[in-house]
């Protein structure tokens, strides 16, 4: 049996105890990686069951990956820190049920305890480019540690046929949406060839020639391909493409009504927010949802989008949800002092105009969209929106805050003039003045619930 010395040498020396995932890893991973991913980017399903998939990986060879190989790798997140890497994970849908700070610190222990570890899998297509199957985080724990990690590498020529494996020279045969542009396609009076093309292909981005020219010969294909991909990749990898994606749809000027939509939309974030662009009333409403009412704080800002392209819902739910995820998230702070950034958890309402937006949640609240009645705005311009911030995110952080000042220790000595100081700079950080005051004085009339300010100084 090691002991810590044993641990600690491994550790130094580059070494880890990476083991093969057993069946029920693997079955887990065929549901959540194969079916919901991996398979969008095949030419036909080439695992039908959860044993093909089981043999298959069992069959493939073991690699080490060295950062030279890492490079070489699609779908890599490469962060160099635990916060960084948990921004990322947080973009998941796995997130926070899943996969969070937690989950994250109890595999870093792992690592450097020396503790098995199951190898990462790296799958290979028949052009001989990489991507990462499952394990980013795994491997991006490994290289902070300045360990090479130890990964299947499952080889996927040998499931497709010679066809398939032998690309052919020219792209368009391969793919159904030969003869139509985007246009073509968008211009259609109802969504049912749309639908058939997007269930239908199987290409990627990256089986297509470096030189095609997507505004000419491939705009048919680049709405489709890109459009599968926007729906597959998490948050990070969807800036490689959306440009072009971008420039396919917005030369298409004679749309459809179902591919846009002039509605309501929101969207879901964590959002860093500057003292004067938010603007938040003095009022506290009740917001009702499918899944209950919450007290929110309201008001306005500007958003200001780096994407040029964004995921908005017709659905304020699905959006609240997303907001939700930055709840859990542990890396930002709020106020105004030296090295703090304001960053909250908020959802945001506005109205789309029929040239900035693309879809209709008519048809994206199918499975084949994730179930999230999706709109996405093609747009980064300013835009004035309306704000609700979940007041229990004000709140956790307010005691979080508090916490860090003073200690822990120091919560029951705290007198109630001096905690409300505490609470109406903060809040004031947030909503400025007007916002501080009319809230604290709230507090004095019961008219928040209990379990939002349990714990927080200066509240009964």
């Amino acid at each position: 049996m090691k002991d810590y010395c044993d641990y600690f040498r491994d550790l130094a020396e580059g070494k880890m105890n990476w083991i093969r995932p057993d069946d029920a890893s693997l079955r887990k991973e065929y549901h959540i990686e194969y079916l919901k991913h991996l398979i969008h980017q095949l030419p036909h399903n080439i695992f039908p069951t959860e044993d093909a998939f089981i043999k298959a990986v069992k069959k493939a060879k073991t690699i080490e990956v060295t950062k030279a190989i890492d490079s070489k790798i699609e779908n890599r997140s490469r962060t160099k820190n635990n916060k960084n890497l948990i921004a990322v994970i947080s973009g998941y849908r796995s997130f926070p049920k899943f996969r969070n700070a937690d989950t994250v610190k109890a595999l870093d222990d792992r690592i450097t305890k020396g503790l098995p570890v199951d190898m990462p899998i790296v799958v290979r297509f028949p052009k001989g480019e990489m991507r990462v199957f499952a394990g980013n985080t795994r491997m991006d724990l490994a290289f902070m540690h300045g360990i090479n990690p130890v990964v299947i590498l499952l080889d996927l020529t040998p499931y497709m046929s010679v066809k398939e494996a032998t690309l052919a020279k020219d792209w368009s045969d391969r793919e159904p949406t030969k003869g139509h542009s985007a246009c073509s396609i968008l211009s259609q009076p109802k969504s049912e060839l749309f639908l058939d093309l997007y269930q239908r292909y199987k290409g990627t981005l990256s089986s297509a020639p470096k030189d095609m020219n997507y505004e000419v010969d491939g705009s048919g294909a680049m709405l489709i391909w890109g459009l599968r991909e926007w729906f597959v990749q998490e948050g990070f990898d969807k800036t490689r493409f959306i440009a072009k994606l971008k420039s396919v749809l917005m030369s298409c000027k004679d749309r459809k009504p179902w591919t846009y939509y002039t509605g309501n939309v929101y969207r879901g974030l964590l959002k860093r927010i500057g003292d004067s662009n938010l603007k938040l009333s003095p009022e506290i409403m009740k917001l009702s949802l499918q899944t209950g009412s919450m007290e929110c704080a309201v008001g306005t800002m500007t958003y200001n989008s780096k994407y040029e392209m964004q995921s908005w819902s017709s659905d304020a739910t699905i959006a609240w949800n997303f907001m939700r995820v930055g709840i859990a998230t542990k890396n930002y702070k709020v106020g105004s002092g030296k090295g703090k950034t304001t960053a909250l958890p908020m959802m945001l309402k506005t109205r789309l105009k029929k040239e900035d937006s693309f879809l209709n949640p008519d048809f994206t609240h199918l499975p084949i969209f994730n179930n999230e009645n999706e709109v996405i705005r093609l747009s980064n311009t300013p835009l004035k929106v309306e704000v609700y911030i979940d007041l229990y995110a004000i709140f956790k952080e307010i005691r979080g805050q508090y916490i860090q000042a003073h200690g822990a220790s120091e919560l029951k000595d705290m007198t109630l003039e001096k905690g409300q100081a505490f609470i109406y700079k903060t809040l004031k950080s947030i909503g400025g003045d007007e916002f501080a005051k009319a809230l604290l004085n709230r507090t004095t009339k019961n008219v928040l619930s209990p379990d939002l300010t349990s714990g927080i100084p200066g509240y009964k």
